[in-house]
């Protein structure tokens, strides 16, 4: 964020947390754009938007975080090594057996080779 949009979200937050109304904050906002206060009231905005929106942002990654991992957890299988192991000497005999068909197709499979007529003594 730029310091613009900054001080428009701490100005925003300050004003919903005491209450106002959007057009006092818009008859707020107005009033500090004529008086030019924006060096200390911004600074102060920010400091306060930054404090309570990084906080805000960290707690909420952090609990999104924990309940991703602990409902993926609740929901995982046990592995058992053995089993894993048998699975992939399957998909390994069927790759195999894949390929030998593959292979005997081909071989089974020739062009025909084109039969020369052999000549007659007697022409038709």
């Amino acid at each position: 964020m730029d310091d613009r949009q900054s001080f428009k979200f701490g100005f925003l937050l300050e004003c919903t947390q005491a209450g106002l109304t959007p057009s006092e904050m818009e008859a707020g906002l107005d009033t500090l754009i004529k008086q030019g206060l924006f060096g200390d009231t911004a600074s102060k905005l920010f400091d306060v938007a930054t404090g309570v929106g990084g906080l805000g942002l960290a707690a909420g990654g952090l609990l999104g975080a924990g309940a991703g991992y602990m409902l993926g957890n609740a929901t995982e299988q046990p592995i058992d090594p053995e089993e894993v192991k048998k699975r992939e000497m399957i998909s390994v005999l069927q790759q195999y057996a894949a390929q030998a068909r593959r292979n005997s197709q081909r071989i089974q499979y020739r062009q025909p080779q084109a039969r020369v007529k052999p000549p007659s003594l007697f022409p038709v």
